[in-house]
């Protein structure tokens, strides 16, 4: 390249990169928390902690017919006025009204 063409945008520099050491070093580390995260991911994503003097039950429509029974146990046994099933359409069917939670309504 000759001197006539500077673009002052873009420089030449050195860059420090791990080893093939440092790069195992960094795979185990992350791996190693990818699985403690995995492994205490369900106390973070599916609390139980209802309020007191709550009049909803809020379902999730997806969850399968065994779970189901127990939220119609649990409103049994809560002072519940009602129960709300939430889901979005389900992959694969035409009618986009077909719902995961109407599906599980009936169940409940």
């Amino acid at each position: 390249m000759g001197g006539w063409f500077h673009f002052p945008l873009l420089r030449t520099r050195q860059v420090t990169r791990p080893t093939v050491w440092g790069w195992l070093l960094i795979a185990v580390v992350v791996t190693a928390i990818a699985l403690l995260g995995a492994r205490h991911a369900y106390g973070l994503l599916a609390p139980n902690d209802p309020a007191p003097g709550a009049r909803l039950l809020v379902v999730e429509g997806w969850l399968d017919p065994t779970d189901l029974d127990q939220a119609v146990i649990a409103f049994r046994a809560g002072h519940y006025e009602r129960v709300v099933t939430t889901g979005g359409p389900i992959a694969g069917h035409r009618d986009e009204r077909d719902r995961k939670c109407l599906r599980s309504g009936p169940r409940l």
